[in-house]
C-alpha cells in the first residue's frame, strides 16, 4: 500500500472515529444542551493528553496496555479537577477493590503530573476514541469548554 493510500485510509478512520465519538456523547447526554464545535485554535486536548501520558505510554509493551494507559490518563485528568478529599469519593468500594493498589498508585502519580504540568487546564474529558496502534495510535477526545469559550460561542450566535 502506497503512502497516499495509507494517508487516505487514516483520514477515513479518523473521520469515522470522530463521528462515533460524537454519536456516543450525544447518546450518553441526551437531555443536556450540547453543542459540538471543532476547536479552532490552540493545542488539541488530545495532543496534550498524549503528552501527559507519555511516561506510561513509553513503558507499555502492547496496544492493549497503551489503551489502558490512555483510559487511566483520562480518569486521572478528570479526577485532578476535584480537590483531594472529594477526588476519591466518587469511586465505589467495589471499583476501588477491583482497581487494586498498583493501579491506584499509578493514578495518584498521573494526578500529580496533571496538576504539575497543566494546573490551568480545567476542561473535563467527556469521552475518547482510540484508533490505530503502536506508532500510529491516535486519540480523539470530546471535552467540556472553558467559560470564556462558551461566552465566545454565544457571541458568535
Amino acid at each position: 500500500m502506497g503512502k497516499a493510500s495509507r494517508a487516505k485510509r487514516q483520514r477515513s478512520q479518523q473521520a469515522a472515529a470522530q463521528q462515533a465519538l460524537v454519536d456516543r456523547v450525544k447518546q450518553s447526554l441526551p437531555d443536556a444542551r450540547l453543542k459540538i464545535v471543532k476547536r479552532p485554535t490552540g493545542r488539541k486536548v488530545s495532543e496534550i493528553l498524549m503528552e501527559f501520558a507519555e511516561p506510561w505510554l513509553a513503558e507499555a509493551r502492547n496496544d492493549d496496555q497503551r489503551k489502558a494507559v490512555i483510559g487511566l490518563a483520562v480518569l486521572a485528568w478528570n479526577m485532578a479537577a476535584f480537590p483531594e478529599p472529594e477526588r476519591w469519593a466518587g469511586m465505589s468500594p467495589e471499583f476501588a477493590e477491583k482497581f487494586g493498589n498498583p493501579a491506584k498508585a499509578i493514578l495518584k502519580e498521573m494526578i500529580a503530573r496533571k496538576l504539575a504540568l497543566y494546573p490551568e487546564e480545567t476542561r473535563s474529558i467527556l469521552d475518547y476514541e482510540i484508533t490505530g496502534g503502536r506508532d500510529t495510535m491516535r486519540v480523539e477526545v470530546v471535552f467540556s469548554l472553558l467559560p470564556r469559550e462558551i461566552a465566545d460561542l454565544k457571541q458568535g450566535d
